[in-house]
């Protein structure tokens, strides 16, 4: 009947040659052959059109097919002067409109008069009507020196920079889940990552170590290569305990990890460290804590949570895949030895007198002797 689409078998395939999903030379040459005698049967007349699904282009100029892709063959093929391209609509639209975007400004043809050629195309080709205010559909054009680019939606990408454009920087990581987000917005902003996680090893097992690098390893498909160093901090932590008023452990936990973790920063070239800390979620990261901590850096500390409340930061940890490792259940170091009342308006003068109790170079010394580097990669 009339609605039927012919199919043609050449009969010049031998499926024990060509197995499914295998590129060759030998297959390439097949594509290019089979589409060339499509072509020729439609200039010859014996049929309206072809069907085909989308060529490999490697393999094609493999077997000898020199074309960028199969439209470009088929300008060639036909000897086509005019404009071409492939244009995928997913859905119905009644109205159009034509918005286009020229980077070379020595092109002969303006902005507008590329939106009024493709537009008219559009109109002639499918007799939709042209809405500037309100259309349906929006065809986009990105004009470049020799080649037209050209889609029919914007899908929104994650923004940001190129990794290492903003340096490196050193990312206090735990195993849970606003750390991993901190350390991914810095990633985003163009920062490459040093990691540092804090075990209470060996007074606790390696779970949360364990947890830590299935982060990294996640956290690592937005770097390629990322390095992570994990500090066994369980001794130096009862240390503390057993020199120090308890109030004031949570604070000098910190601000030992932060001169550890400068330390290391310093040696891996990094600008800055950066925590997960959003104010006044926890006990260390009340304003007055907050300032006692960074008063032990010498490197600025980044917090790029420090506005977000807890929906908003798990929002996040969801969408960048950190989310389900992060609430797995771990012994994390800094539940270790917490006390059940400890200090949120600390003064800096009670913290400088509580560590004339700690040799805190010899603490940190053997924090950075201690530390296990592991490297990872993406694809893992």
């Amino acid at each position: 009947n009339g609605d039927a689409v012919p199919l043609i078998d050449l009969g010049n395939i031998d499926p024990a040659k060509f197995p499914r999903s295998v590129s060759s030379d030998e297959s390439g040459k097949l594509s290019g052959d089979t589409l060339k005698h499509m072509i020729d049967l439609a200039d010859a007349g014996k049929i309206d059109g072809i069907c085909f699904a989308p060529l490999n282009k490697g393999a094609m100029n493999r077997g000898g097919w020199k074309y960028p892709d199969e439209h470009q063959m088929f300008a060639a093929l036909t000897k086509h002067k005019g404009f071409f391209g492939e244009m995928n609509v997913i859905k119905e639209f009644s109205t159009f409109r034509v918005t286009a975007k020229r980077a070379d400004k020595r092109l002969p043809l303006t902005s507008m008069d590329a939106e009024r050629i493709v537009g008219a195309a559009i109109y002639e080709q499918m007799g939709k009507a042209v809405s500037l205010r309100n259309p349906d559909l929006t065809v986009y054009l990105e004009l470049l020196s020799r080649d037209v680019y050209f889609s029919v939606e914007k899908i929104p990408g994650p923004g940001g920079m190129p990794v290492g454009v903003s340096g490196k920087v050193a990312c206090l990581i735990s195993g849970g889940i606003d750390s991993p987000v901190a350390s991914y917005r810095m990633i985003k902003r163009g920062c490459r990552a040093l990691f540092v996680h804090f075990s209470g090893r060996p007074l606790v097992s390696r779970d949360s170590e364990d947890k830590v690098r299935d982060l990294v390893q996640t956290l690592t498909a937005y770097l390629h290569r990322s390095r992570l160093y994990v500090i066994p901090f369980g001794e130096i932590q009862r240390e503390i305990v057993l020199n120090t008023p308890a109030p004031f452990r949570v604070v000098l936990y910190r601000r030992m990890m932060v001169r550890i973790a400068e330390a290391l920063a310093k040696r891996e070239e990094c600008w800055a460290l950066v925590t997960g800390d959003s104010l006044g979620q926890v006990a260390s990261q009340t304003p007055e804590n907050i300032s006692v901590i960074e008063e032990a850096a010498g490197l600025p500390i980044l917090r790029p949570l420090i506005g977000m409340d807890k929906l908003e930061i798990t929002d996040d940890a969801k969408r960048i895949g950190t989310y389900e490792t992060s609430i797995e259940p771990d012994q994390d170091c800094c539940k270790l030895f917490t006390p059940p009342h400890p200090s949120t308006r600390t003064r800096l003068d009670e913290l400088l007198s509580a560590e004339r109790a700690l040799d805190i170079p010899r603490l940190v010394t053997q924090g950075l002797e201690k530390a296990e580097l592991s490297e990872f990669i993406f694809p893992g």
